[in-house]
């Protein structure tokens, strides 16, 4: 009786056969999709309609109207038009990444005897593009005296949301004069010295 128990025992019966090569085989899945350059992670987004990336960007800028445009729409193409993702991903961080400018076509090096040329093709090149006086609209404030600015030192915070965002405006605006002015003296000293 001893000797049938142990040749019970020592010998793999059916279940057990059957329970490892059923192991066996989704660990074997998992590795080679984990791996697999194919995978849903590696996958990429269908294409979107533009008409329907318009609405779905409306619908979550309705939301987040402090998250731009581009950003909006940068991340729905990323994630397939997924609006649940992208708010879920604006709530986590507390923003959305800003996609990459488009960059301007490489300007070909020129000779140092064209280098008033080369100055004026740059600067058309940058004029291309807007700055954050005129985005902002402040040509109006540029030539202000600094002393007429609003700079609000510490003190209590404005009490309404419409005072709150009004604040940050005007410390942006402020911020942005300020830095204007800093560069045009630095290019002054720069001239008086050149």
């Amino acid at each position: 009786m001893s000797q049938s128990q142990s040749d019970s025992t020592a010998g793999l019966g059916l279940p057990q056969v059957a329970a490892c090569l059923l192991v066996g085989y989704f660990v074997f899945r998992w590795f080679f999709k984990a791996n697999d350059p194919s995978g849903t992670a590696q996958r990429r987004p269908p294409p979107v309609d533009p008409r329907r990336l318009q609405e779905q960007t409306e619908v979550v800028r309705g939301m987040f109207p402090q998250v731009s445009a581009a950003a909006v729409q940068a991340e729905l193409i990323r994630n397939g038009g997924n609006i649940e993702i992208t708010t879920e991903r604006i709530l986590t961080n507390g923003f959305l990444p800003e996609p990459p400018a488009p960059t301007p076509a490489p300007v070909a090096r020129r000779q140092p005897a064209v280098a008033a040329s080369s100055a004026s093709s740059s600067s058309t090149i940058l004029s291309q593009y807007t700055d954050l006086i005129t985005r902002y609209n402040l040509h109006s404030r540029l030539h202000e005296a600094e002393s007429s600015s609003t700079l609000l030192g510490k003190g209590k915070a404005p009490a309404t949301k419409s005072d709150r965002q009004l604040a940050h405006h005007n410390k942006r605006d402020d911020m942005i004069l300020a830095a204007r002015r800093r560069m045009e003296d630095m290019d002054r000293k720069a001239r008086a010295t050149g």
